[in-house]
């Protein structure tokens, strides 16, 4: 993996490397080289990797990966930020080695046996074409995110007879759910399920402040953002002694702007960031003890077509899966899950 950084026996080794290869002696080298085929295979896909960054995003979707981030080794992986950074900037061999992250995956054998058991040949042709040989004829496989827009279409385009009132509590579960409920589907045939809190709640305070203060999503939403990311009300200054409110100038003159009570957010008592906490972390038990529990298996009926335990799924062409909720969810108690509508999800890259 030569970098213009190398140094040293790195780059006088990596010179002859290019030399053999821009040759054609490079073949003749690994004949009689006693490193094993697999050696060579992982070289070139490291070379490849590291040479291209952002292929992170197709190791992260490649089928048989998709249950990796389970696995306690590439969370930490994922989570180094030394290792992240040495990646994306292109470092030379020597830095990667000295990574601490680096030489833990070097000593855990068991990890490297684990790696090195999976088709290295249909890893690198999925790496350059985005697309598994083996896997080719399953277009299920993947991660698909609920998309709120499709399946509210979807629902008044195939429901007779619809309300009003029927379309505005689809659209407030719906857009609720919106980037919060996540697919995945295995190569094994299983499908799990995954929802975020946080998204979720969210969601619900967005469309809160916006019916409640008659704004549009995009200035409710920097209202959410403010408020969770800021932990809600962090002391006793209730903000009435400065003349914005505990605010800054720019957010004070947009409530203004906007019809609201300047430096009304900052002067109610609401919960603490601990709490907030809190409340996410329970909400999110809920959502993992239930979908935990739920044992979703897909079979393929027809080209694009399966069956989820009970429930009917569609692939389309424009890259969106619509899955019948109707038997596939027992227990969901309403919500999109539990009346029966039809989810359209799409595929996340």
């Amino acid at each position: 993996v030569a970098s213009s950084n190398d140094q040293g026996w790195i780059s006088r080794l990596n010179a002859v490397a290019s030399g053999l290869e821009g040759s054609g002696m490079a073949k003749i080298a690994r004949s009689i080289c006693p490193a094993p085929e697999t050696f060579f295979k992982v070289s070139d896909l490291l070379a490849f990797s590291r040479a291209n960054p952002l292929l992170e995003v197709r190791y992260r979707n490649y089928p048989p990966f998709l249950k990796l981030s389970d696995d306690k080794m590439i969370q930490d992986i994922a989570a180094d930020e030394g290792f992240n950074n040495l990646w994306t900037q292109q470092a030379a061999l020597g830095e990667f080695m000295a990574n601490p992250i680096c030489q833990q995956i070097m000593t855990d054998q068991g990890f490297v046996d684990r790696m090195l058991a999976y088709d290295l040949e249909d890893l690198d042709a999925y790496l350059h074409t985005g697309e598994s040989p083996a896997h080719k004829d399953e277009s299920i496989l993947g991660r698909w995110e609920f998309d709120a827009n499709a399946t509210i279409n979807h629902f008044m385009r195939n429901t007779v007879g619809v309300t009003g009132k029927q379309i505005r509590e689809f659209k407030a579960v719906a857009y609720g759910t919106d980037g919060g409920l996540t697919l995945v589907a295995h190569p094994d045939q299983k499908i799990t399920m995954q929802a975020d809190a946080k998204t979720f709640l969210k969601n619900a305070m967005r469309m809160g402040i916006m019916k409640a203060y008659k704004v549009d999503s995009e200035t409710a939403e920097t209202y959410v953002t403010q408020f969770m990311d800021g932990g809600g009300d962090q002391g006793n200054d209730d903000g009435y002694g400065d003349p914005y409110g505990g605010m800054s100038q720019g957010d004070y003159e947009m409530q203004q702007r906007y019809g609201l009570s300047p430096g009304a957010m900052s002067q109610q008592q609401g919960p603490s960031s601990d709490q907030i906490s809190e409340f996410m972390e329970e909400m999110q038990k809920g959502f993992e003890d239930y979908f935990s529990n739920l044992d979703l298996q897909w079979k393929r009926v027809g080209r694009g077509r399966y069956e989820a335990s009970g429930g009917q799924i569609s692939i389309k062409k424009d890259y969106r899966l619509s899955l019948e909720a109707k038997n596939t969810f027992a227990g969901a108690q309403g919500g999109l899950l539990g009346d029966g509508s039809v989810m359209v999800f799409k595929r996340v890259w």
